[in-house]
């Protein structure tokens, strides 16, 4: 059993949070350009908005607009996530 004295010379456990470095975003990125482009024949079978660009079908330019809306929301998401772990990092202390 340790006595009183050690715990106090115990100094905590300095806990470090970092920022996602440019690698994995990289690397997440062209992830989803694989991914996307796996599925692409899936979406261009069933007729989703990216089978309807360039067809004559009245209902492409609203499932255009549809997805680009969902796409810039998810880029705003991405962006307000990185803001706010950049926000809740803890300051070092060099006292």
């Amino acid at each position: 059993m340790s006595s009183p004295d050690e715990d106090e010379e115990r100094e905590p456990p300095q806990g470090r949070i970092s920022l996602t470095g440019p690698g994995p975003l990289v690397g997440f990125g062209v992830l989803g350009l694989v991914v996307g482009w796996a599925v692409r024949p899936l979406c261009l079978r069933f007729g989703y908005a990216v089978a309807q660009l360039g067809v004559g079908d009245p209902a492409a330019a609203t499932r255009l607009w549809r997805s680009v809306v969902a796409a810039l929301g998810a880029g705003a998401v991405t962006v307000a996530a990185l803001l706010l772990e950049r926000a809740c990092r803890v300051p070092d202390d060099h006292e």
